[in-house]
C-alpha cells in the first residue's frame, strides 16, 4: 500500500515523500509493516519535517508556521511533541548545581503548579512541571538530584524591596490581623478577573475570525447575539470591578487602599510607591466611566439618554489595567486566569498544544463555508471572485485554508 510522507516545503511548493510500504515476518514482532528511516509509525510527517516544523514553532506562532510551511495546525501539534518528548528522553541533568522553584495559579479557589527551573548556567530551562504546590509533588517530580543528598530550599531578601515584592510571601509583608482577609480578597477578586478573562479571550476569537468571508450576511446573527453577550459579560465585571461605590461592595481600588494601609512598617514606604505607580491616568477614568454608563443606563436598566458604546480595544485596554492593578496588588505567585487549553504561557513551558472548543467551532463554520472550497468545485466562479478581492483579504482566506489542510488558492 503506498504511503505519502510530506516533507519539507521547495521554494513554497509542497513535497511529498511516496513510498510502498512492505509487509515483513519480524521474528520479533510477527507480521508487520517495516520501519523506514524517514518515518515512524502511522506518522504522516518525516522526521526532518517534524523538526523543521518544531524549531519554526519556538519562534512563531503555530498558525504563522502553518500559513508560511503549508501545513495544518495538527502538523504542527504532532510535530512539537516529537520534539518534547525526544527532549525529555535525552535531556541531560549532569550539570544541574542550582534549581530555581516557582508557582502559577490556573484555575480559580487557588490552584497552582509547581514549575521547577535549572537555573545553573546563564539561560534558565523548565525541568519539570506539576499540579499543586505541595512538598510531594516537588521531590516526586524532580527526580533523583545529580550530585545527591537532598534538596535544600533556601531564601534571601531581595535587595531592592520597591521592585521585589512579586516574589515576597504576604506573611512576611501584611501585619498579621491582615492576613486572612488578604486571602479572603485575593480569591473574590481572582475568580471575577477569571470571569472577565475567559470572556475577552473568546470574544477576541470571534472578533479576528474572517466572518465577513466564510458568513453569508444573514446568516451571522447567532455570532453577533454571542459577541454581544460577551461584550456585556466583560462590561459588568469591569463596572463591577473598578466603578461600584457603597459601603459593602467590593472593588480593586478599595483593594489597593487597602493593602496600602496593611503593610508592615518597614515596608510602607516602598509598596506605597508601588501603588502609586499603578493608578490609572485619567484617560482610562473615562473609560471606566463610559463602561459604568454601559452597564447601568444600558444593560442594567434602559434609560431613555445617549451613551457613548465601548469599543473592543478600549474593553481589552480596561482588562490589562485591571490585571496590572490586580497583580500589584498581590504577592508571591503568578496568577493565570485563562483555562489551560486556552493559555499560550502554559504552551510556551512544554504543554501539548490542541484545538480548544471555540477553535472547533470556528474551523466548523470555516469548513461548511461553500467559499472556502470553490476554488475545487468551481473554478471559474472563485476566479471571478478572487480578482474582486484585496490583497489582505485573499492572505486571510489562505491563511484558512491553511490552517484546514488546504493548498492556497
Amino acid at each position: 500500500m503506498e504511503r505519502r510522507f510530506e516533507f519539507v516545503p521547495l521554494w513554497g511548493i509542497l513535497v511529498f515523500l511516496a513510498y510502498w510500504m512492505r509487509r515483513v515476518e519480524c521474528k520479533r514482532c510477527g507480521v508487520t509493516v517495516e520501519l523506514v528511516p524517514w518515518g515512524d509509525g502511522k506518522n504522516q510527517l518525516t522526521t526532518t519535517f517534524r523538526w523543521f516544523l518544531a524549531s519554526w514553532a519556538k519562534r512563531l506562532s503555530w498558525s504563522e508556521v502553518g500559513s508560511i510551511f503549508r501545513t495544518s495546525w495538527d502538523s504542527i501539534c504532532r510535530a512539537v511533541e516529537h520534539d518534547v518528548e525526544w527532549s525529555l528522553a535525552h535531556r541531560d541533568l549532569s550539570g544541574v548545581t542550582a534549581l530555581g522553584i516557582d508557582e502559577v495559579a490556573w484555575q480559580r479557589g487557588h490552584t497552582y503548579m509547581t514549575l521547577v527551573y535549572d537555573i545553573s548556567g546563564a539561560a534558565k530551562r523548565l525541568s519539570a512541571a506539576a499540579e499543586h504546590r505541595t512538598e510531594a509533588k516537588l521531590f516526586r517530580h524532580r527526580g533523583p538530584l545529580p550530585w545527591g543528598g537532598e534538596l535544600m530550599l533556601s531564601a534571601t531578601e531581595p535587595p531592592n524591596m520597591a521592585t521585589r515584592f512579586d516574589r515576597m510571601k504576604a506573611e512576611d509583608v501584611l501585619k498579621a490581623e491582615f492576613h486572612k482577609r488578604y486571602r479572603d480578597e485575593i480569591e473574590y477578586f481572582y475568580g471575577r478577573m477569571t470571569i472577565l478573562h475567559q470572556n475577552i479571550y473568546f470574544l477576541k476569537c470571534i472578533i479576528e475570525f474572517p466572518g465577513e468571508i466564510f458568513i453569508v450576511h444573514g446568516d451571522d446573527f447567532f455570532l453577533d447575539y454571542v459577541v454581544d453577550n460577551f461584550s456585556q459579560v466583560a462590561i459588568l465585571q469591569i463596572a463591577k470591578l473598578a466603578t461600584d461605590s457603597g459601603s459593602d461592595v467590593r472593588t480593586l481600588p478599595r483593594f489597593k487602599n487597602f493593602m496600602g494601609t496593611s503593610v508592615r512598617d518597614e515596608y510602607r514606604e516602598d509598596y506605597q510607591a508601588l501603588l502609586r505607580n499603578a493608578k490609572f491616568d485619567s484617560r482610562i477614568k473615562e473609560l471606566f466611566k463610559k463602561a459604568k454608563d454601559q452597564r447601568d443606563k444600558r444593560i442594567a436598566h434602559s434609560i431613555d439618554e445617549p451613551v457613548e458604546p465601548l469599543k473592543f480595544s478600549e474593553l481589552f485596554e480596561l482588562t490589562d489595567e485591571l490585571t496590572r492593578l490586580y497583580n500589584v496588588a498581590s504577592f508571591d505567585t503568578e496568577f493565570m486566569f485563562l483555562f489551560p487549553t486556552y493559555n499560550a504561557k502554559l504552551i510556551q513551558h512544554g504543554w501539548t498544544r490542541l484545538p480548544t472548543d471555540i477553535e472547533k467551532i470556528l474551523d466548523g463554520i470555516a469548513w461548511n463555508s461553500h467559499v472556502l472550497h470553490l476554488p475545487e468545485k468551481k473554478p471559474d466562479s472563485w476566479a471571478r471572485r478572487r480578482e474582486t478581492w484585496e490583497p489582505t483579504r485573499l492572505e486571510r482566506f489562505n491563511r484558512y485554508r491553511l490552517r484546514l489542510g488546504l493548498p492556497e488558492a
